[in-house]
């Protein structure tokens, strides 16, 4: 007995001493520490994580920036001296849509935006507007979205999408999933041109955004759908706007979005820092690929309400 209980310590010491090891050379990169890094080691483990991610880091450009980068943490005294480096560093391998800042812990006490809806002309009028809040605000965002599809009747749908910066999709796609086709919606192409499907089944979401449940998720008769857009159309709003891509009957109508075309991965940094590393291109289900390109709409103007409500009563 006295055997056994002597194995089972000196198995349990192993473990932790192993486990002590493993989270002293490795846990940076799971942002596990058990001691504060230093400058230097802040640096690397963040450029890692952009090199292993970032969309563009095949390339010789990168190559020589990374080794710029590291060359430059050699310097560093404070991480406050490693964040202007890796900002360089991310616009090289992400493009325009990558970025690093500073968290805010309290940025989820402000009020969330949620979607609003009215009928007009006999046309429902959908204002979809970004989102970055919590589970449950997901959960209402999107069911907001589906009681204003189900509660009327109507010969048409407006999808108002302007200044929809972006956020979080999965709450956007699952409150619209009644007038989206089940299936693959676009696809994610990371650096090795693996592509990661956007599906959609049943109502729920898979690969894209957070996880969103919500009941009756019926499929409603297909109407003419008129999707606005501006330059502030950006991000997830815009990866929203390309799951409608080549579905009958739908017509883009303002002025060219902003052209965050890209999906980003999120890494959080030992000191409360967010990167956002864009790690992936865009391709919707038309084949078409979209690399921070803008989308344009089908009808430009100035005046997308008047143009689409003309549509829709024409249609």
């Amino acid at each position: 007995m006295k055997k056994k209980i002597k194995l089972m310590i000196l198995l349990l010491l192993t473990v932790i001493f192993f486990g002590f090891i493993f989270i002293w050379k490795y846990g940076g990169n799971y942002n596990i520490y058990l001691i504060p890094p230093s400058p230097k080691k802040y640096g690397e483990i963040a450029l890692n994580k952009i090199d292993n991610l970032g969309l563009y880091t095949k390339s010789k450009a990168w190559e020589v920036k990374k080794q710029e980068t590291m060359a430059e943490f050699d310097h560093a005294k404070t991480i406050d001296d490693t964040i202007k480096p890796l900002e360089d560093a991310l616009k090289i391998a992400c493009g325009k849509h990558g970025s690093i800042y500073q968290d805010n812990p309290d940025s989820n006490q402000f009020d969330v935006m949620m979607p609003t809806g009215k009928i007009e002309n006999n046309v429902l009028i959908l204002t979809v507007p970004t989102f970055t809040g919590d589970s449950d605000e997901g959960k209402r965002y999107a069911e907001i979205i589906t009681e204003n599809l189900y509660k009327a009747t109507y010969k048409g749908i407006i999808l108002d999408f302007r200044d929809n910066n972006g956020g979080d999709m999965g709450p956007m796609v699952t409150g619209l999933a009644p007038i989206l086709s089940d299936g693959n919606l676009i696809g994610f192409i990371d650096k090795n041109n693996h592509d990661t499907k956007v599906s959609l089944k049943n109502g729920m979401v898979k690969n894209g955004g957070s996880s969103v449940s919500i009941n009756n998720q019926k499929k409603i008769a297909k109407v003419p759908i008129a999707i606005l857009i501006n330059g502030q159309t950006g991000s997830s709003a815009e990866i929203t706007v390309l799951c409608f891509a080549g579905k009958h009957d739908i017509q883009l109508f303002g002025q060219p979005s902003a052209g965050y075309t890209s999906a980003n991965s999120q890494v959080n940094l030992y000191d409360g820092r967010v990167m956002q590393i864009t790690s992936a291109k865009i391709k919707d289900a038309r084949g078409r690929v979209y690399d921070n390109q803008k989308i344009m709409p089908n009808v430009e103007t100035n005046e997308p309400l008047d143009a689409a409500l003309n549509w829709l009563n024409n249609n």
